[in-house]
């Protein structure tokens, strides 16, 4: 006997009568990050991304912190990169 779920009536998906007729579900609130400084050096760099200083390796809200160079950190996430910049000038020592 080949039966369809009461969803899927001759092809066409119900519509849910309970919830309001213009209803959407409100769409996943994207991850912001604040790049505050970069540390690079020989022996291992890191970052302070919204206030945590993170190592290179380590992760931040499911972000792996993969690439650290002076003004700029690479973040990856399921096969999804994001870049942060640094906003602030770039002070040199000297």
């Amino acid at each position: 006997m080949n039966t369809k779920p009461v969803s899927e009536v001759a092809g066409e998906a119900l519509r849910d009568p309970t919830k309001p007729l213009f209803y959407r579900a409100a769409k996943a609130k994207r991850q912001t990050f604040n790049l505050q400084a970069t540390y690079v050096r020989a022996d291992g760099s890191s970052a302070i991304i919204n206030g945590r200083h993170i190592n290179r390796g380590q992760t931040i809200a499911g972000w792996t912190l993969t690439r650290v160079e002076r003004n700029r950190v690479v973040l990856t996430s399921a096969g999804e990169t994001r870049v942060l910049n640094l906003r602030n000038k770039v002070i040199s020592g000297g």
